[in-house]
């Protein structure tokens, strides 16, 4: 059996790009959990949206926005848990806490790169940065800062069109709220996937130990 080479999965770049991948596929869990719950939700035609759209953002954006958020720091964690979990696994090592830190901040910020330009090539309402325009357009609506009520005083017929329930129109209205969700959000993240790597190395070597110990006892 070939030996593993000491260090062999504690490089910055090797586990620079484990925690990048990681991150990404956490970053798809609120996608998921839109298309999930659009299997539930009623979703306001056109039409309804031509006399009011208040039930979109009275109702719809409140609860989309607290399950996004919900599924993008789930996704984090169980990915950094996942992903940590095997490399511990292999090394029974954990890495220092701020050896780990400084890594995932760097990918964090790569992270958050790649999903604002996301959001902003597809109007939010695409596989990436969802999670970010909800909570910006209840803001919005809260401070009257959307004539919820009468959107097509402001909007056309084609930019009512929803997509993802945003409205077409809507998706790059209030971009300075949608980039302050997008911060906070994504130190929620930063976070959730800390604690998601750090449980999962520890799980790691647990079940490293566990097999050994089954191994000597056979």
């Amino acid at each position: 059996m070939q030996k593993e080479k000491p260090g062999q999965y504690e490089g910055f770049i090797f586990n620079s790009v484990i925690f990048l991948a990681a991150m990404f596929v956490g970053s798809l869990f609120p996608f998921a959990a839109r298309t999930l719950a659009s299997f539930f939700l009623k979703t306001p035609s056109a039409v309804d949206l031509k006399a009011d759209g208040s039930y979109l953002f009275d109702v719809i954006y409140p609860i989309m926005g607290l399950l996004t958020l919900m599924a993008f720091l789930a996704g984090g964690f169980y990915s950094m848990y996942y992903a940590m979990g095997k490399m511990s696994y292999k090394t029974m090592k954990t890495q220092s806490g701020f050896k780990t830190k400084f890594q995932l901040a760097v990918t964090s910020v790569l992270m958050f790169g790649w999903n604002i330009y996301s959001g902003f090539a597809d109007g939010f309402s695409g596989v990436m940065g969802i999670q970010f325009w909800y909570p910006a357009a209840v803001v919005s609506s809260l401070f009257g800062a959307v004539d919820k009520k009468n959107l097509l005083g402001s909007l056309s017929n084609a930019d009512i069109q929803t997509n993802n329930f945003i409205i077409n129109g809507l998706a790059y209205e209030f971009i300075p709220l949608t980039i302050t969700a997008a911060v906070i959000y994504s130190a929620a993240f930063y976070f959730a996937c800390y604690y998601g790597g750090k449980k999962g190395s520890e799980a790691g070597i647990k079940k490293k130990r566990d097999y050994l110990n089954t191994i000597r006892n056979a």
